[in-house]
Order: structure tokens, then sequence, then C-alpha cells
């Protein structure tokens, strides 16, 4: 006697469940099984399609026997996923991972999209979180991923940074910076001069006298 079952989920929510796939019974010994929808797979012999797992996700509906993992720089959070989320900037992840990572200290990642590592902040910036920030003017960082503000170091005497600098500048000849920290170099007033270029005890002279 022909019948047939027919097996589904009345619950309103759009994402796949795990009672996707339809058995329809013809006769005693005849059974056709429908594809597998997406977000979902079974293998060989079962009687229900099952969700993929966080992490994973299978975009069409088919003969699905199993679910994909989520590209690098990608994640699903939920089952059943159709498609995989770009990890956000700041944030990384490797394939088959159901949640993005937060850069390290001293690290970043600027766009969203294919994030398998964060990037070292480049010498003359820190970072305590998950961007990159400038040295202040004044001080420099010569080291690559540097985390804290304080990996940032005054210039000394007869030198100067602008913020952002890998290494601190010498004064130009005509100008003087007699302070540890200066952002840049003071001009000699008019009627004076320093001929050197950022010695650290020159002062502007005149008339053979220091003036300042």
């Amino acid at each position: 006697m022909a019948s047939s079952c027919v097996c589904f989920s009345s619950s309103p929510t759009s994402k796949p469940t795990t009672t996707l796939q339809l058995l329809v019974t013809q006769d005693d010994d005849y059974f056709a099984a429908l594809d597998c929808g997406a977000g979902t797979y079974s293998l060989a012999g079962a009687a229900l399609c099952t969700k993929c797992e966080a992490g994973k996700y299978k975009a069409t509906a088919s003969v699905n026997t199993a679910c994909d993992n989520c590209e690098v720089g990608k994640y699903s959070e939920d089952s059943a996923a159709t498609v995989c989320t770009d990890c956000v900037a700041g944030t990384y992840s490797l394939d088959g991972t159901s949640l993005c990572t937060k850069c390290e200290v001293g690290k970043y990642k600027a766009t969203a999209g294919i994030n398998t590592a964060c990037d070292n902040c480049e010498a003359g910036k820190y970072s305590e979180a998950t961007v990159c920030t400038d040295c202040v003017a004044c001080k420099f960082s010569a080291a690559v991923g540097a985390s804290v503000a304080f990996a940032c170091t005054d210039c000394g005497p007869g030198k100067y940074a602008p913020a952002g600098s890998l290494a601190c500048s010498k004064c130009d000849a005509g100008t003087v910076s007699s302070s540890v920290g200066s952002a840049l170099c003071a001009k000699c007033d008019p009627g004076s001069f320093s001929a050197s270029a950022g010695h650290p005890y020159v002062h502007c002279v005149r008339r053979g006298r220091q003036a300042r």
C-alpha cells in the first residue's frame, strides 16, 4: 500500500533545522530521499539532516556529506550557517573557527576580511589594544610591535622627533634643542647663530657669548 511521510520542522525560523531531509515512502520497499538544505548535511543512511556546527557552513542544498570550514579571516558563531562572516578590523581567525580573536597588544589589523594574523605595529607606533598609535611628538620608538606607550622614548638634547618617529633627528645648524623630549628645534634669535647640528650642549651664540 502506497503511503508517504514528510518530516519537517514547524519552527518559523529561517535557519535550517535537524529535520530537513524529506523521506517519501512510495511502497513497502522503495524510499526516495531529498537533498539536505543549505546549512545542513547527512551521512549515508541517515534519516535526518544535521546542522552544520559553529565554525562551519554549507552554502547550498545538495547531497551534502559534510559542512565546509569557514575560511581564514571568517567565522560562524551559530549552527546551521549558510555563510561565514568576515572578521572585523582588529581581529583575525584561522579556518573553521566560531569566533574571531582580538589582535594581541603590539599588533593590529586595519581592515575586515581575510585576516589570518595581525601585523606588528611599525617602529614609531605602539598598540595597547587593536590599533597602533603614533608615539607622541618628542618621543620615538625603534621597536617593532611595541605594546605600551612607555616604549616610546624621549629624545635627548640637541634632537627632536615629530609624532610617530622611529628615531630622533638632529637639530639643524641655526636651531637648538637644549631640553629632553623636544618635538621641534627652536630657531636662533636674529643676531645669534648655532654652527653645530645636533650637539646636546650647543646654544645660540651672539657676539662671542652665549645668548641662550
